[in-house]
């Protein structure tokens, strides 16, 4: 369990979750939130990101993907989201697949931007969709 360490950081820590989802459903720092910590969302998917300025989180919001390669650059989606059905039930019949691309920036520029230094939790949430 992580409860030690997240006690022994206190309220004053800050975290980046990579694939926010909704802000809420399957989120992993919406708890160290509302201990008082600080934090950066990142979400590539229009559907989830949609869903998850409505929640009204307290963190800073970054609208895209991590450059797999360092460097800013446009990445490509399926379009599937682990929330639609037809990726279980029709994964391998020819289903109109709704491909997006989206701006991918490396993690560091974006900490910088928000002068912040260290990350006391990483939340990465891959789904395999990436």
């Amino acid at each position: 369990t992580l409860a030690p360490i997240f006690r022994a950081i206190g309220n004053d820590g800050f975290y980046v979750e990579s694939g926010a989802f909704t802000g809420e459903q399957h989120s992993n720092t919406l708890v160290l939130e509302k201990r008082g910590w600080k934090g950066l969302l990142i979400e590539p998917a229009p559907n989830m990101l949609r869903k998850l300025k409505t929640k009204h989180r307290k963190a800073h919001l970054f609208e895209g993907a991590l450059s797999p390669t360092g460097s800013r650059e446009q990445v490509g989606f399926s379009g599937w989201s682990i929330e639609d059905r037809r990726w279980k039930k029709d994964k391998k019949k020819k289903v109109k697949d709704d491909a997006y691309k989206v701006v991918a920036e490396p993690l560091a520029p974006l900490l910088e931007t928000l002068h912040q230094k260290t990350v006391d939790f990483w939340s990465l949430d891959i789904e395999g969709f990436e």
